[in-house]
């Protein structure tokens, strides 16, 4: 009984220090409370902890012998732990594996369901879609905490999807902001303020929006550090708007210095968020490029284009592709500059060259490496790339990761490709191997499946003609036996016909050219 009543001192202990917003707190006490032999109960409850005090690996590491058991093992999962464990997916980017976890849930009317499907669809900035489960959890929630959590991630969807009459009504809940302020909750009174000003900032009442985020600072103040970037980010915005004919070059020294604040925090989504509404403001069309093409969230693109059109701005000048810099480490350039005299690299003329061979993972993970401007790749988001039959296990996964990257860098160096990948702390990302930098370039149109790809090659080089798999594997350079199995495909999509049998075999293309 007293080990229980020490474990239940432990947890209230760390969650008052995560909802106060002491992070480093919370994840030292945690250190100690991990240490402990504690039971399946508790270890749900310690995973929970770590999820929410920015430690999600860990929370995967304790609940996966429950979720993802070995088939020695006869564990049963409970939809608790699922849950939980979804959620920790959530955070670290694998959203599909997530999601499939989170449709094998057996009760769909658990807060913890709702809130986690919520949050599923926020991380991919897909706002919409997070709406139904908050609104449901709004009107079931019996827990005060959890009603205000749901509140304030409600008011940021209704916001982000301009449903401002929607969002005037949470504002108008006074018993929400009681809570928030008897209970001394200043990071969600953060939030609450900050919130209200980009409610202010859709309106255009500038003022007001100036107003709510000096209440915001005040409860910033010696809190959250992300939490003063915010409020510091949408006081750049509201004066960006508020003053069109604030001289340019004060504007642009304003923009660096937020993103350098974001840079030093780590904070990707702020840098994307920051860097397209500088761009539409200024009709940078560089810079629009660079964030579209630089961001893995369909949502978030169907934003910029939303915007763009509002703004007069052809969808044509996002052209079908784009090219950016990578230097010798992970330093994020400024979207609007590109580098000159430097060495230039067709992400699609690599795949071309190690596509074939039995190495396809290795252009999925090429892609996959170049696929956010922002923030390096997860090991959880490359795996869900490449391996996306596979679920990620911390054991094995990581470790495949590194041995698939060690061949993309000999395929690098085979090939003399001024491009190596580097690694820290669990991220990875592409980097240049000469001083100047490289720049890399790719066309979506060229992009696909191996068969594709291959589909659109036959068609340049024989158009309509016939023609014999090995005079292809000599023109191409691929084994025949490789080539054999990808013209297999090939018929399977219909995209090429065959001629007669055995040595007399010949091929012709179906389908014009992609």
């Amino acid at each position: 009984m007293s080990e229980d009543k020490e474990f239940k001192d432990s947890e209230a202990n760390i969650r008052s220090h995560i909802e106060a917003g002491r992070i480093g707190e919370a994840q030292s006490e945690l250190h100690k409370l991990t240490q402990k032999n504690n039971s399946r109960v508790q270890k749900l409850a310690v995973a929970n902890l770590l999820r929410r005090a920015k430690l999600p690996e860990k929370a995967i590491t304790i609940l996966r012998p429950y979720v993802r058991p070995s088939s020695k093992k006869q564990f049963q999962a409970t939809d608790q732990e699922k849950l939980e464990y979804a959620a920790a997916l959530t955070f670290l980017g694998s959203t599909n594996e997530s999601q499939n976890l989170l449709n094998t849930i057996h009760s769909k009317e658990l807060d913890e369901y709702l809130l986690f499907q919520a949050f599923n669809h926020i991380k991919v900035w897909n706002y919409e879609e997070s709406i139904p489960f908050l609104e449901k959890l709004l009107t079931q929630s019996q827990d005060a905490y959890l009603h205000a959590v749901t509140s304030i991630n409600l008011l940021q969807a209704y916001i982000y999807c301009s449903r401002l009459d929607n969002a005037e009504k949470i504002f108008q809940d006074k018993p929400l902001k009681n809570y928030l302020s008897t209970n001394q909750k200043h990071r969600l009174l953060c939030n609450f303020h900050e919130l209200k000003a980009q409610f202010f900032f859709q309106q255009k009442q500038w003022d007001h929006a100036e107003t709510e985020l000096k209440q915001a600072q005040s409860f910033s103040d010696g809190n959250n550090s992300i939490d003063q970037l915010f409020v510091k980010k949408w006081n750049f915005l509201v004066e960006l708007y508020k003053n069109p004919s604030t001289d340019k070059r004060t504007m642009k020294m304003q923009w660096e210095q937020i993103r350098l604040l974001a840079q030093s925090l780590g904070n990707a989504e702020t840098l994307r968020d920051i860097d397209f509404h500088f761009s539409l403001k200024i009709h940078s069309i560089d810079t629009i490029k660079y964030v579209y093409w630089g961001t893995p969230f369909i949502s978030y693109r169907e934003k910029i284009k939303k915007n763009i059109q509002a703004a007069n701005i052809l969808f044509e000048h996002l052209g079908t592709g784009h090219s950016r810099t990578v230097y010798t480490t992970n330093e994020v350039e400024n979207p609007q500059a590109l580098a000159h005299n430097v060495n230039c690299v067709d992400l699609n003329d690599v795949c071309d060259n190690i596509e074939y061979g039995g190495e396809s993972l290795l252009s999925r993970l090429l892609f996959a490496l170049n696929a956010d401007y922002y923030r390096g790749a997860s090991s959880f988001f490359i795996f869900e790339s490449v391996y996306q039959d596979e679920y990620y296990n911390p054991d094995s996964s990581p470790l495949k990761i590194r041995q698939l990257i060690f061949r993309l860098k000999e395929k690098f160096q085979e090939h003399n490709y001024p491009l190596t990948v580097n690694h820290r702390d669990g991220v990875y990302w592409l980097s240049s191997t000469s001083k100047e930098g490289c720049n890399i370039s790719f066309d979506e149109r060229r992009t696909g499946s191996k068969e594709d790809q291959l589909a659109r090659k036959i068609y340049d080089i024989y158009q309509s003609d016939y023609f014999k798999a090995k005079d292809l594997s000599e023109r191409l350079a691929i084994p025949q036996r490789t080539l054999s199995c990808t013209l297999k495909e090939l018929l399977k999509k219909d995209l090429i016909e065959k001629i007669g049998s055995g040595p007399k075999t010949t091929y012709r293309i179906k389908n014009k050219k992609q």
